[in-house]
C-alpha cells in the first residue's frame, strides 16, 4: 500500500509552490514585465515599482504577501468547508489524493486551512527573528533599544519583547 501525501506535506507544497510563488512572480513581475513587447500598463506600473523607496518597497511586499495569504487562505477554508462556497450551497467539498490506484480523503479534523495558518505564523515569526539577528550583525551588539510610539510588543503579538530579552538587549 503507498502511503499518501499527508494535510501537513500538501501545506508545505502549496506554501511553496503557490503562496510563496504568488509573491515572488508578483514582485518579479513588477521588476522586469514579461515577455518581448509588454504592454504599456505592464511597463507604466515597473516604471513605477522602480521609483519606489526600498522603505516603499517594503510596504508593498507585505501587502502583497497579505493578498497571497488571504486568497490562498481563502480557498483552504473552502476546501475545509468552512466558508460557504454561496448561499443555499448544501452540498460538502472533500479533498482527496489518489495514488496507486488508492484513493484517500484528507481527514476533515485536520484542517488545512489551520495547518497553512500556522505555516504563515511560524515564517513570520522566524523572519523578525532573522531580521534582529542581521541587524546585530550589521551595526554591532546592541545595547539598548527603545522607541517613543510604544514598548516593544509581547507574546500577543510578535513577542519583539521576548526575542530582545532573547538577545539580551534592554528595551523600554
Amino acid at each position: 500500500m503507498t502511503v499518501p501525501i499527508s494535510a501537513d506535506q500538501l501545506i508545505d507544497i502549496i506554501y511553496r509552490d503557490v503562496f510563496k510563488a504568488a509573491v515572488d512572480d508578483c514582485e518579479s513581475v513588477l521588476e522586469r514585465p514579461p515577455g518581448r513587447n509588454p504592454g504599456q500598463a505592464a511597463l507604466d506600473v515597473s516604471s513605477w515599482y522602480a521609483g519606489l523607496s526600498s522603505g516603499d518597497r517594503e510596504m508593498l511586499h507585505s501587502a502583497i504577501q497579505k493578498a497571497a495569504d488571504f486568497a490562498v487562505f481563502g480557498m483552504l477554508c473552502l476546501l475545509d468547508n468552512v466558508r460557504p462556497i454561496a448561499e443555499g450551497f448544501s452540498q460538502e467539498l472533500r479533498l482527496s489524493v489518489e495514488t496507486s490506484g488508492e484513493r484517500f480523503d484528507f481527514d476533515q479534523n485536520d484542517p488545512l486551512h489551520t495547518i497553512f495558518r500556522a505555516r504563515v505564523v511560524a515564517e513570520s515569526e522566524a523572519a523578525d527573528e532573522l531580521s534582529f539577528r542581521t541587524m546585530r550583525e550589521h551595526f554591532g551588539r546592541f545595547e539598548r533599544v527603545g522607541t517613543d510610539v510604544r514598548v516593544p510588543c509581547g507574546p500577543d503579538e510578535n513577542d519583539c519583547a521576548g526575542m530582545l530579552d532573547n538577545l539580551g538587549i534592554e528595551h523600554s
